[in-house]
Order: C-alpha cells, then structure tokens, then sequence
C-alpha cells in the first residue's frame, strides 16, 4: 500500500510495509478528526475519506468503500470547481467497488 493521508497541511505518506488494518485505523482516525476540525467538505477531509475508501476496497471491505466513494461524490458535485481528473479516479474506484458488490450496472 503506499497510503497518503493529510493532516491539515502535512501530508504523510506510508508505504508497502504498513499492513491494510493499521491503515484502516489510521485512516478511520484521521477522517474522524478532520471531519471534527474541518467539516465534511474541506480538500484535506475529502482526501483522507476518498484514501480511506480506497483502503477499504484494498481490504475486500467493498460496500464500505462504495459508500465513502459516494460521499465524496455527493460533496464534489455540490463544488463546482473540483478537479476533473481526480472526479474520474474517484468514479473509476466507485466503479470497481460496484463491481465487487456484482452490481457492475450501477457505476
């Protein structure tokens, strides 16, 4: 895994070494705390739910990751200047866990 979470303006980065459940516990934290601090709709906080969706997904936890993709989705869309490019890196993974629920269609 090679895992980027912010914190406010640092960012740190874990790499391969760092196991999928101590990820999933770094990431469910500091989504707690940045929701706390900054408010659902913060870049920091989307960045830390889209990571630890894409953490979820990695750990087979595919409706968990869905339901994070598409929070970011629902905030993104009320933004009319986010980036296009990361919009389709997050549809692209919204679509890999709609395929690992069998509900490819729905992406």
């Amino acid at each position: 895994i090679n895992l980027l979470l912010s914190g406010g303006a640092r960012r740190v980065r874990f790499q391969a070494h760092l196991n999928l459940a101590q990820a999933q516990k770094l990431g469910e934290e500091s989504v707690a705390l940045e929701r706390r601090k900054f408010g659902p709709g913060h870049a920091d906080t989307q960045a830390s739910i889209y990571t630890l969706a894409t953490v979820y997904l990695s750990a087979g936890k595919a409706e968990e990751s869905r339901k994070l993709f598409e929070e970011v989705r629902a905030i993104r869309r009320q933004q009319p200047d986010s980036d296009e490019a990361n919009n389709l890196y997050l549809l692209n993974n919204l679509a890999i866990a709609e395929e690992a629920l069998g509900a490819p269609d729905l992406a």
